[in-house]
């Protein structure tokens, strides 16, 4: 064999191989761990006012046990099934929620081992045989007939990826996972869900400012509760024009306390005190809430006549509320009562107090014995107070318009002479009267139409306010009264005080 033949040979076997090589070499693998990296958690979920229902379950490590909060979608209104279906402010936080889950992608994948699962914070937060560490927030949200949308454990903080900037706006990236799947992934999550009463309500009790208020009464008194009999202590009250006086001079404040307060009528008025009240009315906000026997709340809503028999008032003195013998309504830490300029009145009485943390004060829920290491909640507690809210309006805060002066009679005409016109000033105080008068007319209609809205809105609740906000709208006596004064400014300390 020559040479050449030797060389064509080892071509042809060459160009052999390499057709072989190229014909049996191995396709590329694709690692299943990346499968789905990239695809929409919840592709199906797209519409925002699918939800009917949010839920939040979350881990209490203080006190080792978990925490359910529901808001949901009832005939229309948004309600909190655990308190008792109060109303819900939950508009703005549901378009957050749904927001957060349409388009929400599987940016990277973490983790696919089960045992990694605390390290991420991603445990599930009810799992009764997990740990106590490592428990995350599982957030579902289901359609009205009470199908998923969609379901995530939230977990801790995660890092941004390599040479990425943290996200702006403070979007925060977690590590979550779909419940009941060991898959961790790290996505840029834009919402955080809170189990707090306080974040899904509308907490502005009264919806009243301080400048608004032109009179406050502060009823102190004692309640004998086995005869449902009162014992008055002290009365305050405090009364000023609205809008105030000009002038330097011109007294903002009329005191009057019963029994007299010792400081004399040379009295001078703490105003920092009554500000503080005043703003205390104005920023009440209730920490939680009971529902009221419905024969009850019928009753004080003014809705016909319902039967209010024992168990109602059985209800009403666990509160710390009572009806006396001929029919009055007292409480067992008194009343303090605020007219507005409109003349809504505004009462609140004060009831028992109670003690506790989270739900125990929000819905009433007892926490189980030994759960935060102290079988006595009321010592690891907060101090509360049940208030009852009843409203009221009094024409009378409105000043009846002054009739004005009749017109001199004109004298009569001469024989031959045209009867003369009526005088123009005449005429303007006369449409300056009825002016006036619609007016007051419409304010009373406003005012008793608001009054109603507020008896409807209040007459189903016990509310339950902080230990801070009971002592601030409860000025004594004593606080509001300090040191001799020019009698200019206004106080009294007997019963002749304007407006008492």
């Amino acid at each position: 064999m020559t040479d050449l033949t030797k060389t064509l040979l080892a071509i042809v076997i060459a160009a052999v191989l390499v057709g072989a090589a190229a014909v049996t070499r191995p396709t590329a693998l694709t690692d299943a761990r990346f499968s789905d990296q990239g695809e929409l958690f919840f592709a199906n979920f797209t519409d925002p006012l699918t939800p009917a229902s949010l839920e939040v379950v979350s881990f209490d490590a203080a006190s080792a046990s978990f925490e359910p909060f529901k808001v949901e979608k009832q005939d229309g209104r948004w309600v909190i099934p655990s308190h008792h279906n109060y109303p819900a402010d939950a508009a703005e936080n549901m378009a957050k929620a749904a927001s957060a889950f349409i388009g929400l992608a599987k940016e990277q994948v973490v983790s696919d081992r089960a045992a990694d699962h605390e390290a991420l914070g991603v445990l599930a937060p009810d799992d009764p045989h997990a740990p106590l560490s490592g428990r995350g927030t599982r957030v579902t949200l289901r359609d009205a007939n009470g199908g998923e949308l969609a379901s995530l454990i939230i977990g801790s903080t995660a890092p941004s990826p390599a040479g990425e900037q943290a996200q702006a706006g403070g979007v925060a990236r977690r590590y979550v996972r779909v419940p009941d799947k060991a898959r961790v992934y790290a996505v840029n999550f834009p919402a955080a869900f809170s189990t707090s009463f306080a974040d899904w309500v509308e907490t502005d009790l009264l919806k009243l400012e301080g400048k608004r208020i032109d009179r406050l009464m502060v009823d102190r008194y004692e309640v004998d509760e086995r005869a449902a009999e009162r014992r008055s202590t002290e009365r305050l009250t405090l009364s000023r024009v609205l809008p105030p006086p000009v002038g330097a001079e011109a007294a903002k404040w009329t005191i009057d306390c019963q029994p007299p307060a010792s400081a004399g009528a040379g009295a001078t008025i703490n105003e920092t005190r009554i500000d503080q009240a005043l703003q205390a009315f104005a920023d009440l906000k209730i920490v939680g809430v009971r529902a009221k026997p419905p024969a009850l709340a019928a009753a004080l809503a003014g809705d016909g006549s319902p039967k209010v028999g024992q168990a109602e008032f059985l209800d009403l003195q666990a509160r710390g509320f009572f009806v006396t013998r001929d029919g009055k309504f007292v409480a067992n830490e008194g009343e303090a009562t605020v007219t507005a300029e409109d003349g809504v009145v505004y009462n609140i009485a004060f009831g028992e107090v109670l003690f506790g943390r989270d739900e125990e004060i929000s819905a009433g829920v007892d926490r189980p014995e030994g759960a935060d290491g102290d079988t006595n909640s009321g010592a690891a507690g907060t101090e509360s107070r049940y208030v009852l809210v009843r409203v009221s309006f009094d024409p009378t805060r409105l000043p009846e318009i002054t009739t004005p002066p009749a017109p001199e009679p004109a004298a009569a005409p001469a024989e031959g002479e045209a009867p003369s016109e009526p005088a123009p000033a005449d005429e303007a105080a006369k449409r300056e009267y009825e002016r006036q008068v619609s007016e007051r007319d419409a304010k009373i209609l406003a005012g008793k139409a608001r009054a109603d809205a507020l008896t409807r809105r209040f007459a189903n609740w016990y509310y339950v306010i902080d230990a801070k906000s009971y002592a601030a709208l409860r000025p004594t006596c004593a606080e509001v009264t300090a040191g001799p004064a020019p009698a200019s400014q206004g106080v009294s300390v007997g019963p002749t005080a304007p407006g008492s």
